[in-house]
């Protein structure tokens, strides 16, 4: 089974602000129940201001939420492990970087 680790900084100053990500997919998607927004058509401005609206086919142009994806992906992971830890260290391995956290309990985990 895949392996994921979710590392994020706890509610306050250090947590970073909401992020918006926006991208394009072909029909529904996974995700589409979280969507902010949605686009089927696009227009591309001239000079003068006009520009009529094109249809983008089978794509939609989609914007998600960060706070949105995490709302809609918690009941989706409440069935899964969960270990919250302070991180310790940040160190180079040689496929990436290797966080060392502790646990409430004293349990340490890479």
């Amino acid at each position: 089974a895949p392996r994921v680790t979710l590392v994020e900084a706890p509610p306050g100053p250090l947590r970073p602000p909401e992020r918006t990500w926006c991208f394009w997919e072909a029909g529904p998607g996974a995700y589409d129940s979280f969507l902010t927004a949605s686009w089927s058509g696009l227009r591309v401005r001239g000079p003068d201001g006009s520009g009529p609206v094109r249809s983008l086919g089978s794509l939609r142009y989609k914007m998600l939420r960060s706070g949105e994806f995490e709302r809609g992906l918690r009941p989706r992971l409440s069935a899964l492990r969960r270990v919250e830890a302070v991180v310790e260290e940040v160190a180079d391995g040689p496929d990436g970087a290797v966080v060392t956290c502790r646990a409430a309990d004293g349990t340490v985990a890479r």
